[in-house]
């Protein structure tokens, strides 16, 4: 599964070196537990994704909740469709 979103460079080419672990730490869960739920903040504060910081810190390494909230619907929308 992670190839193929590797094949589409684009998504992840909008964002920070960092902020591109964060998403794919999130791949890499949904890839480990199936379907998971992207219920924010929890899925924020779950091993891999909790390594990058708390809540908050990782939320402003993307700029804000909404640009937060906005990459994450993307990567639910390109999971789902997959």
């Amino acid at each position: 599964m992670r190839c193929r979103f590797r094949s589409r460079p684009t998504f992840f080419d909008h964002y920070a070196s960092e902020t591109r672990e964060i998403l794919n730490d999130l791949l890499e869960k949904y890839a480990i537990d199936g379907e998971l739920q992207f219920t924010l903040p929890d899925v924020l504060k779950v091993a891999p994704v909790w390594r990058h910081g708390n809540v908050a810190e990782i939320v402003r390494k993307f700029g804000g909740t909404d640009l937060l909230r906005g990459a994450v619907k993307e990567l639910q929308i390109m999971l789902y469709a997959a």
